[in-house]
């Protein structure tokens, strides 16, 4: 097979080269003739400019009898003979230059005068190359002495003209009539010798055109030839590269035939490897947290989001460079925080993975910040290969940190209540014994109360905010991994991310409120005022909709009007809402039906506010109806939810909201769709003015 793409490779270098040298000796002739094409053009132009110096000599001629004339009639003063006599030197040097650029060749530069406003004159160029073997006509050898001869003319004439006025000053009547006789016998004979100096041009003038006339019929006689020429050769060398270009063409044809063949079978399976490999690469990339294939000694593969999170790293070789392992990173924190590499002989990953039962963590430190992470291992084994341990690095440092935060408020807390209990103290100081007796049985049993409802408190507080915040997270997680690989797909418009960041931010404001508003949940001071309903609905659907797009559910709307006005507190609403249409997202996901949707139907019925929020996962066993709404129930892994979101929302709903929260199975149809699973209905009281 090698020695067959080596001949097909020699084959199609020839191919190439044979179709190489035809384009060349096509260019070559081509050029050639071009170059004899303006060999034939120049002399056209040359004998065009010996014409244009011709005609410019004649006119000159004509100046200079005009000028002399001038000189003889006109002038009555020195003066004036003096101006009239500059006139006539420049048109001598002018035809002494033209006669120059005749007999040695060279550039002739000649005023042209304009009837323009703003631009009386310009020159012209006239450039003349002399042909070494061109003769020079005896007419232009026979214009440099009549100039000379019109200069001795000229001469007598400005004697004659300076003599008629010094007469003329004098009084010389005598004289002055002489010389008055001379003048016109002196013009008697000027015409005849105008007139041979003007035929000697003419003659001139004459040759060359017809000069001009032959060679141009010389030149296109030549053109047609060189043409023909041209046009044989050219089909010559396409012959030529035809032949010969053609049986090389069959040649490789039939080598390509059998290589087709051979590579049919290898093209088919690298495709289907690249492709694995392009989605197994794909779905690690999808994920938001950090997933290492290692051996537990060397690190195999990573995604993205490890050189993401360690970003002075741009790839695995740039990692392993410098770094054997992952746990060089890892910071002592605490009991269950991996820190060493090695666990009673066993590399750090195989230690977690034979301790699955056990919860594993590490904290690495970035930019003077600690992150924390919750490490899961799995093992997959491979034939012919040594197992391999998938390592998932899973970031719960928003989880730390709000646990270290609740934490700061309990510390507070029980400072407040060491203060106040001290103040109580101080005031009942002065009180009678048995003042004092009761007050301080009071103040104990005040302070059991109060201890327990603050545990009671902190410890519901903790579990609802970790599970109010679990939903949000996930659904940052699948927002931010659904655009990146939307963005690697090249699949995702500007709009679409520019809406994916906007969706985080609300989850992110909507976590912020969440701790406000759970922090309000058991204090009396919360805020209630009139809101908008559907302003907290249309929030929450705004919120889920990029997850709800990844899963392709469908959500339908029907509201009476725009405007239904409760009373309390909006994102505790907001807070309901988002728990139940989680809950039923995760429903028709685990479900896996084509047709995921969710109806949500609002109206109002005897001043009650009744809304309405329909799936089509099937509904809710009879037997548990009754207990989706008790804390700590779910049917979900236990890694998927707590159970104490629905009873949260009953509690929201029916104690700050002053409604009711209930469950029932429906099989409906609504807005032409049919839906076959669980309806939630929240009542709550409506506000008038």
């Amino acid at each position: 097979m090698q020695i067959q793409q080596s001949t097909t490779s020699k084959q199609l270098f020839a191919l190439i080269a044979v179709f190489l040298i035809g384009l060349i000796l096509i260019v070559g002739v081509n050029i050639f003739f071009s170059y004899l094409m303006s060999e034939l053009n120049e002399k056209v132009d040359n004998q065009k400019a010996k014409i244009e110096i011709s005609e410019a000599i004649s006119l000159d001629i004509q100046k200079l009898r005009s000028y002399f004339f001038e000189m003889a009639a006109t002038t009555s003063n020195p003066r004036a003979t003096k101006l009239v006599e500059d006139d006539i030197a420049i048109i001598v040097d002018m035809m002494n230059e033209s006669i120059d650029v005749l007999e040695r060749g060279g550039i002739l530069k000649r005023e042209v005068s304009l009837n323009i406003v703003d631009l009386d004159q310009m020159y012209k160029n006239i450039k003349y190359t002399k042909i070494e073997s061109e003769k020079i006509v005896l007419e232009v050898l026979d214009i440099r002495p009549k100039i000379d001869e019109f200069l001795d003319l000229k001469q007598k004439l400005v004697e004659l003209v300076t003599l008629r006025h010094n007469a003329s000053k004098l009084g010389d009547t005598q004289e002055f009539a002489r010389i008055i006789d001379e003048i016109r016998l002196f013009f008697k004979m000027a015409p005849a010798f105008f007139n041979r100096f003007a035929e000697n041009n003419a003659r001139l003038l004459y040759e060359a055109q017809k000069e001009l006339e032959l060679l141009e019929i010389e030149i296109e006689d030549k053109k047609n030839n060189y043409i023909l020429t041209e046009a044989f050769l050219i089909f010559l060398i396409f012959i030529f590269v035809f032949v010969l270009g053609t049986l090389i063409f069959k040649s490789i044809d039939n080598v390509n035939k059998e290589l087709k063949l051979l590579n049919k079978e290898l093209n088919k399976n690298i495709k289907e490897l690249a492709e694995q490999k392009s989605y197994v690469r794909g779905i690690l990339d999808a994920q938001s947290n950090i997933v290492i294939v290692t051996s537990g000694l060397r690190i195999i593969d990573a995604n993205k989001a490890l050189f993401e999170f360690f970003s002075e790293y741009k790839t695995l070789e740039e990692f392993l460079s410098e770094h054997d392992c992952v746990c060089d990173f890892f910071l002592p924190y605490g009991e269950k925080y991996i820190i060493k590499k090695d666990y009673d002989g066993k590399n750090w990953a195989e230690y977690i993975y034979e301790n699955s039962e056990q919860e594993h963590f590490s904290a690495i430190k970035r930019a003077d910040k600690i992150y924390h992470f919750k490490i899961n291992i799995d093992k997959q084994s491979f034939s012919n290969k040594e197992d391999i341990l998938v390592v998932s690095l899973n970031d719960i440092t928003i989880e730390i940190e709000v646990q270290n935060r609740l934490q700061e408020l309990n510390e507070n807390l029980e400072n407040i209540v060491k203060e106040k209990t001290k103040e109580l103290q101080d005031l009942n100081e002065n009180l009678k014994q048995k003042v004092i007796i009761e007050v301080e049985k009071n103040r104990k049993k005040d302070k059991q109360m109060i201890e327990q409802s603050r545990h009671a408190a902190l410890g519901e507080m903790i579990g609802n905010i970790a599970h109010q915040w679990r939903q949000p997270l996930s659904a940052i997680s699948t927002t931010s991994s659904s655009v990146k690989l939307q963005m690697q797909l090249g699949i995702v418009s500007n709009e679409e991310v520019e809406q994916a960041f906007d969706d985080i931010m609300n989850y992110v404001q909507f976590l912020n409120q969440t701790i406000e508003d759970f922090r309000g949940f058991f204090r009396q001071d919360v805020k209630k005022e009139p809101f908008n309903i559907l302003d907290s609905l249309k929030s929450t659907l705004k919120i889920v909709s990029a997850s709800f797009k990844d899963n392709e559910i469908k959500i339908f709307t029907d509201y009476q009007n725009e405007t239904i006005m409760a009373y309390g507190c909006g994102s505790e609403l907001s807070q309901v809402l988002l728990n139940i249409l989680n809950n039923a997202k995760d429903i028709l996901v685990e479900k896996n039906e084509d047709d995921k949707k969710i109806h949500i139907y609002v109206e109002v019925v005897n001043d009650e506010i009744f809304i309405y929020i329909q799936d089509s996962g099937g509904g809710v066993p009879e037997e548990i109806q009754g207990k989706i709404f008790d804390p700590y129930f779910t049917t979900k892994h236990k890694s998927q939810g707590t159970g104490i979101g629905l009873y949260m929302s009953k509690e929201i709903v029916e104690k700050k909201l002053g409604g009711f929260l209930s469950v029932k199975n429906r099989d409906i149809t609504l807005s032409n769709e049919h839906f076959l699973g669980a309806c939630f209905i929240i009542q709550i009281p409506l506000f008038k003015e």
